[in-house]
């Protein structure tokens, strides 16, 4: 319960220095790709304790992605919650974050954060496998390469999924495209 209020405090503290930064803060615009139940309660919240108006989109990190790249002229996100540090990372790389200190950034490892961004939470990525399958148990990634799992490995799309798209990246990187896409 404690991490999560420290991350409210933190996503509100966040909100809050947005909306500092706005001319004339009538209005708060938060993009996230976050749980929908979480952004609804922060944003009220917030509301209430500003005063300030707070307007949700709430998406897939694929779709968040689409709407930042076709609003890169005009941005009107004010804050970005994103569910997947590729996305803060990819970001950072074009310019598109201002800089952003918060308050409790120094219960966070050095490797969680930059100047740009903070990381949230931390999840973990693994492999979920049958045991009745009739397949050997995988122990390492490689070993989804192997022909006792040729049409047996299932992912999220990695166009929906930003997180997905960012593994299969760095899966490319680590064992090769054509070891990719063997799995």
């Amino acid at each position: 319960m404690n991490t999560v209020m420290t991350v409210k405090k933190g996503v509100v503290l966040a909100m809050a220095l947005s909306a500092m930064m706005l001319s004339s803060a009538h209005a708060l615009t938060v993009y996230t790709a976050g749980p929908g139940s979480l952004a609804k309660s922060l944003a009220s919240g917030f509301e209430q304790q500003t005063g300030v108006k707070v307007t949700v989109f709430q998406a897939t990190t694929g779709k968040v992605m689409a709407r930042l790249e076709a609003e890169q002229a005009n941005p009107q996100a004010d804050v970005l919650i994103s569910a997947s540090w590729d996305t803060a990372e990819d970001l950072h790389q074009r310019g598109w974050l201002l800089p952003f200190a918060s308050a409790n950034a120094d219960q966070v490892p050095a490797n969680l954060k930059s100047a740009d961004y903070i990381a949230q939470g931390v999840s973990a990525l693994g492999i979920v496998w049958n045991s009745k399958s009739g397949t050997p148990e995988p122990k390492e990634w490689r070993d989804l390469t192997q022909p006792a799992f040729k049409d047996k490995v299932t992912t999220p799309d990695p166009g929906a999924l930003r997180r997905v798209a960012g593994f299969a990246d760095r899966a490319a990187k680590q064992h090769g495209r054509p070891g990719l896409a063997t799995v």
